[in-house]
């Protein structure tokens, strides 16, 4: 279900540039040292024929349903739109709207970028830090225990994820705190429904987000 997310986003790369680069994919930027930029897009068409074949093999298995992804969409746009309302209204009564920085963009770059956050955050800082998170904490002798190993990840998680924005930009406790919240939100909706929605929800939040404010 993903597919498209990181189709639209390795294609978009090569449309607009290496400046909508996710900080995040640490994936492709050692791709591009290693192959070059012509290596690094025949790498990817090979990427998405396999991602693409193994869809066809599930879906013939009945593991796939394709069927599900707009209603997939659908979903995933009203869990955004809701939280970047909440998001934008309290920027605003901040007085904290403006994009400083975002809005030398173009339309395209915001998507890409839109489309690098929501697939390559949500893989590391969700599908990849919450369950090493949770195994690390259950096994804290006299400490950790199953039941206290989700909550722990999820805020844990939450505040790396946070703190990861500020390697760009300089440390301010407002925007910590609503990241660490977006972190929170982004967490429980990969914990209850999945890695797909968690993911298409950060990138249509990042599009609602950057095209309004």
């Amino acid at each position: 279900m993903s597919l498209p997310l990181l189709v639209a986003y390795e294609l978009g790369l090569l449309l607009v540039g290496w400046n909508a680069l996710n900080g995040a994919d640490f994936f492709t930027q050692a791709l591009i040292g290693e192959l070059g930029k012509g290596g690094f897009a025949l790498f990817n068409l090979g990427i998405i024929a396999v991602f693409v074949g193994a869809a066809a093999w599930l879906r013939r298995s009945g593991a796939f349903q394709p069927q599900y992804f707009f209603p997939l969409l659908i979903e995933s746009g009203i869990y955004a739109v809701s939280m970047g309302s909440i998001i934008l209204f309290i920027m605003e009564e901040a007085h904290l709207l403006g994009g400083a920085g975002l809005q030398e963009y173009g339309f395209l770059t915001k998507l890409v970028l839109s489309a690098g956050a929501g697939l390559h955050e949500e893989l590391v800082f969700r599908l990849g830090l919450i369950p090493l998170l949770m195994w690390v904490w259950a096994r804290v002798p006299s400490i950790g225990g199953d039941v206290s190993a989700l909550p722990f990840a999820l805020v844990a998680s939450s505040v790396l994820f946070s703190l990861a924005h500020f390697a760009v930009e300089a440390f301010e406790w407002f925007p910590f705190w609503y990241r660490t919240f977006a972190g929170l939100f982004f967490g429980l909706l990969f914990w209850i429904r999945g890695f797909a929605v968690a993911c298409y929800t950060h990138f249509l939040y990042d599009v609602y987000v950057l095209f309004l404010n």
